[in-house]
């Protein structure tokens, strides 16, 4: 923690001082502070991102998988929520916020990407399906959901460049050109699986000729310094320079070898940009097995952090992997060891999957993803490395703040608000997967009133039970109740109860049952939240 918070056993925490750099579960954020999202006849919902409107409203798009019959045949479409600002679903999102879009000869195992426009619509990547080969697909959406018939065919467009194209990332440029990335069977060389492949699109879909050869720009990687080498290169997430650069992520393994990070900047025109690593590529291998980059992030000061999975033990372990580069993608080595970080959390069966990354306006890196060390599911994470690349212990647990609802829930993306909040967004599955969101707050922005009581929790540590002592200025009504380290209520022991002025204490009972571990007392009066942490 940053501030010692254990005063001769007695703790006084306030939400405004001593843990502004925390987050907490917003229980006033949908109910008890999630929302979880079914699609009807839906056999199966994965959700894969997230958008932020410019109205504070949420969307999450994902694949819609359905069986008919008969002969039974699986299809995959585009499934689609919003969601208000209190958490709800939009009503004025489709059907009761939800919207699901047929696509026409869409892919399994799709993984979408959608961004909303300046004119409030959306825009979403695809896998499609051509004649012959998968293609680069857009679909464009109204605000309400519905299909913007002035794009494409019925609002999808698919774009060809010949060979077997898989997209799997997608930014708009301020100029509202599209680019997309993904990978392509038809390579460079002609002798590799796949190369980096880079499309760029006007506003309306057609093909930026001033980009690349005829829209396309393609790049191996091969062993690192010999390009013609055979390897397999995947693309997974892009990034936007402020200077018009765009920077690619994934993994690139030469034949019979490990998959390593795998880094390209491009220029405006879709150059390879020879400021950047070798000829514009940067490869970083961790250890002699397989890692995979998910996420790129760009830091206030032109540095790069990117994110991703480390594989090994036959892919039957997994554990999250960061590196830092330079601007000039050399490797930034006052970061972790080498600019390189493995986060090990002592278990010796870890399974840990990072999907996304965001930046904080302090400089601070959020990742998120999925792990099923935490409990008997697997559960979604959220973890954060300081401005200086040092892992924050601070956040969570150890590092590690977990959000267990009690189901298999796997954490695909967040955004972060203006506010400062951030809205997490996952796959949750109890019987039928369907969406989940929810949301973390900062402690700043649970105090309206810089004029707060001060509480005190004693014995602590606890067994069985904790008095809090506390002065009031007025009388007023307060609730209190009992919260675990990632914010879920463990227990209610005041709703609106009535307290005098002047000195007070409430005995709080505390479930013999409850395991050891940090907890806090959450104070609401009308006006302001307050916490005291207190240990088991």
């Amino acid at each position: 923690m940053t501030k010692q918070l254990l005063i001769a056993a007695i703790a006084v925490f306030s939400f405004a001082t001593s843990q502004a750099q925390n987050y907490f579960l917003d229980t006033d954020y949908g109910t008890n502070g999630r929302t979880i999202l079914g699609f009807p006849t839906a056999s199966n919902v994965e959700m894969a991102t997230m958008a932020l409107q410019p109205d504070g409203k949420v969307i999450t798009c994902g694949t819609y998988n359905y069986e008919l019959c008969c002969p039974p045949a699986y299809f995959y479409d585009l499934a689609l929520a919003r969601f208000d600002t209190n958490g709800q679903p939009d009503s004025s999102f489709g059907v009761d916020g939800v919207a699901t879009i047929q696509i026409l000869n869409m892919r399994e195992s799709n993984h979408n990407e959608v961004k909303v426009l300046d004119d409030g619509k959306l825009l979403i990547s695809v896998n499609g399906e051509g004649l012959f080969n998968g293609e680069f697909a857009l679909v464009r959406l109204n605000s309400d959901g519905s299909r913007d018939e002035t794009f494409g065919n019925n609002g999808q467009l698919n774009i060809d460049f010949g060979g077997n194209e898989s997209a799997w990332a997608m930014q708009v440029q301020p100029d509202g050109k599209i680019v997309i990335g993904g990978g392509s069977s038809i390579t460079t060389l002609g002798n590799d699986a796949y190369d980096f492949t880079i499309a760029r699109l006007n506003a309306d879909g057609s093909k930026d000729l001033d980009f690349g050869t005829n829209g396309l720009a393609k790049f191996n990687f091969g062993d690192g310094d010999n390009f013609s080498t055979f390897s397999e290169d995947l693309l997974f997430d892009l990034l936007l320079q402020p200077d018009g650069k765009i920077v690619a992520a994934g993994q690139s393994a030469v034949l019979l070898g490990d998959a390593k990070f795998a880094l390209l900047r491009l220029n405006a025109d879709g150059s390879a940009d020879t400021e950047f690593g070798n000829q514009g590529r940067a490869l970083t291998d961790f250890t002699a097995e397989d890692e995979s980059a998910q996420s790129i992030a760009l830091l206030p000061d032109g540095k790069i952090m990117v994110s991703g999975t480390h594989y090994y033990s036959n892919d039957d372990n997994e554990k999250v992997v960061v590196a830092k580069y330079n601007p000039d993608g050399s490797a930034d080595t006052t970061f972790g060891t080498d600019g390189k970080m493995m986060l090990d959390d002592g278990n010796e069966n870890p399974r840990y999957f990072a999907f996304s990354s965001k930046v904080t306006p302090d400089g601070k890196l959020l990742v998120c993803g999925g792990g099923g060390n935490h409990s008997p599911n697997f559960d979604g994470f959220l973890v954060r490395f300081n401005a200086d690349g040092t892992f924050d212990t601070t956040l969570g647990e150890n590092g590690w703040l977990w959000a267990d609802f009690g189901e298999w829930e796997v954490t695909a993306d967040m955004v972060l608000q203006e506010d400062g909040a951030l809205v997490m967004g996952a796959t949750t599955s109890f019987g039928t997967n369907r969406f989940l969101v929810w949301r973390y707050t900062t402690p700043a922005l649970a105090t309206t009133s810089s004029e707060k009581t001060a509480f005190a929790a004693a014995p602590n540590p606890f067994n069985d039970y904790v008095n809090l002592t506390f002065n009031l200025q007025q009388a007023q009504k307060l609730s209190i109740d009992l919260i675990d380290i990632s914010g879920r209520l463990v227990g209610k022991f005041a709703s609106g109860q009535y307290f005098a002025k002047g000195q007070n204490s409430f005995r709080v009972e505390v479930p013999q049952t409850l395991s050891k571990g940090t907890y806090f007392l959450k104070i609401n009066d009308e006006k302001n939240t307050t916490t005291v942490k207190i240990l088991k």
